[in-house]
């Protein structure tokens, strides 16, 4: 039986399609000032726009062969977005209603502080991955987050609260019964470690709804692995949704 990928699929259609415009325009901008250095896209240092294209070809059909095949295979569905610049800031995609944050894993505050509660489906899903031979160890893991408008800025750390889960008893059930994984650099280590959702956590939570963020309105996080080559681009793979 094929489980389905988002569990909402029009809603969670729109913010993969926020973050792919987010990665195509990276491609548009050859030319980057990044924490005050200069940074050349890739094509350009690659040389030819011809030998770029060929590489990019390599690059997703190794991608679709050791992650997309082989999850297929299990029923599992993923979705190849393309290939993009691998990027180590936070990205944020305001729009009318609702914004889109696309962060480094490592950088997300859920996982840097330890305290992520991991929904069942998702470790089930990455245990799998791995037992049918994904190079989860090989990816770089990005969330996406779809959070309240205005909630973020640029120019500061994603904070915990806009990010936090609504504080649904079934979600604190789920938190304590499957723990949390902590210090995330690669999508391997959602297979994750086992710890209680702590209280100061928990008044994250509340006091995340109790200022106004409607957490349970939102999407709920997406999960990206790109796949890398040597000139920092990478193929790009939705491999899981978060369902609280």
């Amino acid at each position: 039986m094929v489980a389905p990928l988002y569990k909402d699929e029009k809603q969670a259609r729109r913010v993969v399609n926020v973050v792919q415009e987010e990665l195509h325009r990276s491609l548009s901008r050859p030319v980057r000032l990044v924490n005050g250095r200069i940074s050349i896209a890739p094509e350009i240092l690659a040389g030819t726009l011809s030998t770029w294209a060929m590489q990019n070809i390599r690059l997703n059909r190794q991608t679709r062969a050791l992650v997309e095949y082989p999850c297929r295979s299990q029923g599992l569905v993923v979705e190849t977005l393309g290939e993009y610049p691998l990027f180590t800031e936070m990205r944020l995609v305001q729009g009318p209603i609702t914004d889109v944050v696309i962060v480094p894993a490592e950088q997300d505050p859920l996982f840097a502080s330890g305290q992520f509660p991991l929904p069942r489906s998702v470790k089930t899903r990455m245990q799998l991955m791995e037992q049918i031979g994904v190079p989860l160890e090989r990816m770089f893991t990005y969330i996406a987050h779809e959070v309240p408008a205005n909630s973020v800025a640029m120019d500061r750390p994603l904070p915990l609260e806009a990010v936090t889960p609504p504080p649904s008893a079934h979600t604190l059930r789920q938190s304590e019964r499957l723990g949390a994984i902590a210090h995330v650099s690669t999508i391997s280590a959602l297979k994750g470690f086992r710890r209680g959702l702590t209280t100061s956590v928990r008044g994250m939570v509340v006091g995340a709804l109790a200022t106004g963020v409607a957490a349970a309105l939102l999407l709920d996080p997406i999960i990206f692995g790109a796949l890398a080559d040597e000139r920092g681009m990478a193929t790009w793979v939705v491999l899981a949704q978060w369902v609280w």
